[in-house]
């Protein structure tokens, strides 16, 4: 089970590990969701430099050490990602 602090790297790569050896999924199924949640990541980040930018007090994804944690992500985040 996730817990709210680990990084958004590091849950990405249990749900790697998870797929290759708990799922047995080929490696075509693990490439195309790394893909994905790369570029969650990416677009997570990418708001936030944006965010800090502008100096707006919106969704701030980013902990004090510049990594992603699962806790900052919120609904509006994923819904965000998707109509991008």
């Amino acid at each position: 089970m996730p817990t709210k602090t680990q990084t958004l790297d590091e849950l990405i790569d249990k749900f790697d590990e998870y797929l290759r050896f708990e799922f047995n999924a080929s490696e075509d199924t693990i490439k195309a969701y790394a893909i994905d949640l790369v570029q969650f990541r990416n677009f997570l980040k990418k708001c936030t430099t944006l965010n800090k930018k502008l100096s707006t007090a919106s969704d701030q994804h980013l902990e004090a050490n510049q990594q992603l944690v699962l806790s900052n992500i919120t609904k509006d985040s994923i819904r965000d990602f998707l109509a991008d």
